[in-house]
């Protein structure tokens, strides 16, 4: 797995810095997720929603670098515990946060302060709950090595139905399911695959 100063790296249409682009991808091959879907929870999340594009996707790498850092906090969306927080918006509580908060830790091998608002401990907490859900439903104590890094399209579909709405036995349901089963087919052409320097597993892409 690759570890604090591994490099990924992966070429994406939409996300501006390489540095974000290189999170992503160390994440999503520590979590054994592919980065299509992990790409997918931060365009719909942390870009602006929908085909917006703004947010972190549009951050220089000098900004991802300092919201990055332990312990630092991008101001856009920080809110209190009990709403949805941070980069990627994850709900700021003991269910939908604290049991996904130290994958940061558990990817890299540092020993930070999970924080909701910060680029990087969103980022591996997405690819942690993204890993446990491609069981069907996640469980807090989800070993990622368990989970194959490869994923059918059905795997993918059931990952970010979960994402979207908890544990359903029905695949791409409601309006949040159905967007991002949709905008994964969509927006995964916009992503060419990478590879992390200390790891031959190639970061899998393909739909």
């Amino acid at each position: 797995s690759p570890g604090e100063d591994s490099q990924c790296s992966l070429n994406n249409t939409v996300i501006q810095s390489t540095v974000l682009e290189s999170i992503i991808a160390a994440a999503a091959n520590w979590a054994h997720v592919p980065t299509d879907v992990l790409i997918a929870v931060v365009r719909g999340e942390g870009c602006g929603g929908g085909d917006r594009v703004g947010g972190i996707c549009q951050y220089t790498d000098d900004q991802v670098n300092q919201f990055s850092a332990a312990g630092a906090k991008d101001p856009r969306n920080c809110l209190p515990r009990g709403r949805a927080s941070g980069p990627l918006q994850i709900y700021y509580d003991s269910v939908n946060w604290d049991p996904w908060k130290n994958a940061v830790n558990m990817g890299t091998g540092e020993n930070r302060t999970p924080e909701i608002c910060n680029i990087k401990d969103s980022v591996y907490a997405a690819a942690y709950i993204l890993s446990a859900y491609y069981d069907g439903c996640a469980n807090a104590n989800h070993n990622v090595n368990n989970t194959p890094t490869n994923w059918s399209e059905t795997d993918k579909q059931r990952a970010l139905t979960g994402w979207a709405q908890g544990c359903s036995a029905q695949l791409c349901s409601g309006v949040a399911g159905g967007f991002y089963c949709q905008k994964l087919e969509e927006w995964s052409g916009q992503t060419t695959p990478g590879q992390c320097e200390d790891d031959s597993t190639e970061v899998d892409t393909d739909p």
